[in-house]
């Protein structure tokens, strides 16, 4: 059963492959004999198939079709760039932007799991925590460094932060205990709840695209020709820009979206270098307080709007 959940994950994130030896792993290391191993493995594999069946039949309908689009996706994502794609960071900067997304995402929770670690060290514990820590070490040394590539671990996080909230609340009376694991679940989720109410109460109801819509209207009554330009600004789409401002006429007000991130507010400072402009407004997304992450990039931007009075 175990095998065939992870075969499911893996249909919807190809990234679970990472950590799908964990069940076949903690079953071999607690067998008293091996006599049935290869057994054991086989049944492994072939839950992973059923699994990966339920979670994606089509794609095994058409082998061919999905290999070539996980070659895609890696030919895509071994260009980086992007709020989080951190072309030209270190590794050390990779897995610090990855530690202060987490912090910010679901904080609480790691507290409450390094709880649980402090107090238990077990094989199991290492056996997982080793294989989860190796996919994370791996995903983020490579050039196709995204937060989402990393939501194969976010299991492993909750279920020790459970554990965690558990064993904290054997520390309390015994009169007090339930209504103690109550508020501890609720104070480790806050963040997660947070974020979970904006993404489905902002974003995806359109409320926050309805804030964007008029936001972006109020900069049209601001007595100068205005140009938005909606798709984040990186490479392309900044030498796009250079391009089609070449021969405007200023005074210019132009709205860019952007994720918050420094790779965009350099190409954005870099493009003005060649103006005189005033920053005139900003709006900020539902998500602005995290580091850039990928639903900003998608469907969540900010913006932010200048006036450029004179070319330089």
């Amino acid at each position: 059963m175990g095998s065939a959940l992870f075969g499911v994950l893996i249909a919807c994130k190809l990234s679970a492959l990472f950590v799908a030896p964990i069940p076949l792993v903690l079953f071999l290391i607690n067998k008293d004999s091996y006599d049935r191993s290869k057994t054991i493995v086989a049944l492994f594999v072939a839950g992973l198939l059923f699994g990966f069946l339920l979670g994606a039949p089509f794609a095994l309908l058409d082998i061919k079709g999905y290999v070539s689009g996980i070659s895609y996706l890696l030919m895509v994502y071994s260009k980086g760039g992007g709020p989080t794609g951190l072309r030209n960071a270190s590794v050390f900067e990779r897995l610090w932007y990855l530690l202060s997304y987490l912090a910010f995402s679901v904080g609480p929770v790691i507290v409450v799991a390094c709880a649980f670690i402090g107090r238990h060290v077990s094989k199991n514990l290492i056996v997982i925590g080793a294989i989860s820590i190796l996919s994370v070490l791996y995903l983020g040394s490579s050039v196709f460094f995204y937060e989402r590539n990393f939501d194969h671990c976010m299991p492993v996080v909750f279920i020790m932060a459970w554990a965690g909230m558990c064993k904290i609340a054997t520390l309390i009376r015994p009169v007090r205990r339930q209504p103690a694991l109550a508020v501890l679940t609720v104070m480790a989720l806050l963040p997660s709840i947070y974020y979970s109410y904006q993404l489905q109460y902002e974003v995806l109801s359109g409320r926050y695209q309805e804030r964007v819509d008029a936001y972006l209207n109020k900069q049209t009554t601001r007595g100068a020709p205005t140009i938005v330009w909606p798709s984040i600004v990186y490479y392309e789409p900044l030498a796009a820009i250079r391009g089609y401002m070449k021969d405007k006429p200023t005074p210019m007000i132009i709205s860019f979206a952007w994720s918050d991130d420094h790779y965009a507010q350099a190409n954005i400072s870099a493009f003005l270098d060649s103006y005189q402009a005033v920053k005139v407004d900003e709006m900020r997304d539902p998500f602005w307080r995290t580091p850039p992450c990928s639903i900003q990039a998608y469907v969540s931007q900010s913006y932010v709007t200048y006036q450029l009075l004179a070319r330089k």
